[in-house]
């Protein structure tokens, strides 16, 4: 496990090829490591985010399965459609498909849609020899323009999610990575590439699923996925996203952090997030996590740093989350019940 997570620290330190260097596929753009350059990048958006699909030779299409991501105010024409065109994909008809896009695109913005790739074989996204220039360090991925990860294990198997954060020349994507030998070897099951901003995801593990909490436009979005596989799951109701909650049009994610209480009661996951207007934003799922309910925080000046831990075998709290404010202070907030967490009080544990 140290190895794996050495790794991933590597990973995210390594120095980057300069913009148009192509390291090992065709979905790898260097950027370089400043974050501040994304906002920038993001306006130069000039192609549908499709034509990443239409790009795809004949291997990788079949080797696909997609699912798409459109804002929450889309119409049911525009739902409709979207079902019609995975249905096309998922069934080999690409070509089809693809022509339904701008369709898609006259009834919903083409920046308010993102697109999920599935691979039915995982990609393992570098070769024996470039494995072999880490040494003693183990690559979880080689693609470049990576500025944020997270790490989860699943305890019973030992299998591991490495969620990373990619900037793709004007797209953003998050990719998940899987391991079922304790990190040893990698490789990709899924990615979702959008043309909004895509600032933080959260991952955590409850059950026998993994979950990444991301947000879409003015909207903070969760998928799911097997950990005995890696592979995207539908929820309960049939679906593949859940909406956590709306953010609103004149706000938007900056941080956000998934946990659960996988290593004591495994029953619920935790969602804090802090947005553009310093709000700090709390929400608790358990079940299928299909049901999202809010706990106001009251806090207004958050700014960045956002953390949080399940407290095992607690006292008083059994949850924090910290943050630091406008004022450069460090804060933590705490989660306090009796009978479970469901009637609890949240407090200020102090600056």
């Amino acid at each position: 496990m140290s190895r794996c997570i050495k790794a991933l620290l590597l990973l995210l330190c390594l120095t980057l090829p300069t913009m148009g260097e192509n390291t090992h596929n065709d979905r790898a753009v260097g950027l370089g490591q400043d974050v501040k350059a994304i906002g920038t990048i993001h306006n130069q958006v000039a192609q549908p985010i499709w034509q990443r699909l239409a790009e795809m030779d004949s291997d990788i299409r079949r080797n696909s399965l997609i699912d798409i991501d459109i804002s929450g105010d889309a119409n049911q024409n525009s739902k409709l459609i979207t079902a019609e065109i995975q249905s096309m994909w998922n069934s080999g008809r690409y070509d089809e498909a693809l022509g339904l896009f701008y369709n898609l695109q006259a009834a919903v913005d083409s920046d308010n849609i993102a697109i999920g790739i599935s691979w039915k074989t995982p990609v393992k996204n570098y070769t024996d020899n470039q494995a072999l220039l880490w040494e003693r360090d183990i690559p979880i991925s080689i693609q470049d323009s990576v500025y944020a990860a997270t790490l989860n294990v699943h305890q019973p198997t030992g299998n591991l999610f490495s969620v990373l954060l990619i900037q793709e020349g004007p797209f953003q994507l998050y990719s998940v990575n899987f391991s079922t030998d304790q990190g040893l070897t990698w490789a990709e099951t899924y990615y979702f590439i959008s043309s909004g901003l895509m600032p933080s995801v959260g991952s955590a593990v409850m059950g026998n699923r993994c979950y990444v909490a991301y947000p879409f436009f003015n909207s903070l979005r969760l998928k799911c996925f097997d950990v005995t596989n890696g592979r995207l799951l539908e929820f309960n109701d049939s679906t593949s996203t859940v909406r956590i909650c709306n953010i609103g049009a004149d706000d938007s994610l900056k941080e956000i952090c998934l946990i659960s209480n996988s290593n004591q009661y495994n029953n619920r996951l935790y969602c804090s997030a802090i947005s553009t207007r310093g709000r700090l934003i709390f929400f608790w799922a358990g079940g299928d996590a299909t049901i999202w309910n809010e706990i106001l925080t009251g806090v207004g000046n958050a700014d960045r740093g956002l953390d949080a831990c399940f407290n095992e075998q607690f006292g008083d709290y059994y949850l924090y989350v910290s943050y630091i404010d406008n004022f450069n202070r460090m804060n933590v907030f705490g989660r306090q019940n009796q009978t479970g967490p469901e009637q609890d009080e949240a407090g200020m544990l102090g600056r």
